[in-house]
């Protein structure tokens, strides 16, 4: 058994990029530092308060006349939760998957429906099997980018849906040329993607030609179904989606793409 195997660091001597917008001491870079790799942190997305708060503002402060307040993300419900003391009574919620339903559990928040297939269309399908949809006042905060599935889906199963903006997303910069030189180099073992926006960030940020090349060289490896359809719908496929769709899916992934490609 190697040292690496023994002391259970399984990306020992690896290098692997983290492209969501965390401190470089933030949850998934410490959890692939956890495992032995070298993290290389490109935040492709910029996270901010909404442009306007009065929509976000008056849909909590009405929060009494909705049925359900829908999350699709720990970032919405970290939005929602430090601008309110409390979910009030009679008010369902629920969580696209378990990273966001942990998060809702440590606000003291309840949850009472988080799909078995993690997800936005995982999620409809819960809301359709129970029929819980039909005539119900829904809250959706999200990003400023969040697809249409959860609420269209919704609204499809007749649901009132309110669609508000919790945070803004934005692409930030990267330096593409040396983005390309550590790839080019082959001291890049995986790239990590942990939400749809992370593909079209980094698309953006890197330019058309230069993600191309890059993923091409590098494996990317992501979070869940949702991510790795956004990869899908440009053409890309992962090389790895974690199951389930958690950080700790995430790190496992990873660990298996890069195993699998050593042996």
């Amino acid at each position: 058994m190697s040292a690496a195997c023994a002391t259970g660091a399984a990306l020992a001597g690896r290098c692997v990029v983290v492209t969501r917008a965390e401190a470089p001491d933030g949850p998934l870079g410490t959890k692939l530092a956890g495992q032995g790799a070298e993290v290389r942190h490109w935040p492709v997305i910029q996270i901010s308060p909404p442009a306007d708060p009065k929509p976000l503002v008056r849909a909590l402060e009405s929060l009494t006349q909705y049925d359900w307040i829908v999350f699709s993300s720990p970032r919405a419900v970290a939005a929602v939760t430090g601008r309110i003391d409390g979910l009030p009574e009679g008010v369902r919620v629920a969580a696209v998957g378990d990273s966001t339903a942990e998060c809702l559990l440590e606000e003291g928040w309840p949850v009472d429906l988080v799909p078995r297939e993690f997800g936005s269309e995982g999620l409809v399908a819960a809301f359709s099997e129970a029929d819980f949809a039909h005539g119900a006042n829904v809250l959706f905060p999200a990003s400023s980018i969040a697809r249409a599935t959860i609420p269209d889906g919704l609204a499809g199963l007749g649901a009132r849906v309110d669609h508000v903006v919790a945070y803004h997303t934005a692409t930030a910069s990267l330096d593409s040329a040396a983005c390309l030189a550590d790839a080019d180099s082959g001291r890049l073992d995986a790239v990590t993607l942990a939400s749809p926006s992370a593909v079209t960030g980094l698309r953006t940020a890197l330019g058309e030609m230069s993600f191309v090349r890059i993923l091409s060289q590098v494996p990317a490896v992501a979070i869940g179904p949702t991510t790795a359809g956004a990869l899908h719908e440009i053409g890309m496929a992962p090389a790895g989606v974690a199951d389930p769709p958690t950080l700790d899916g995430l790190v496992d992934a990873v660990v298996a793409v890069i195993t699998a490609g050593s042996n």
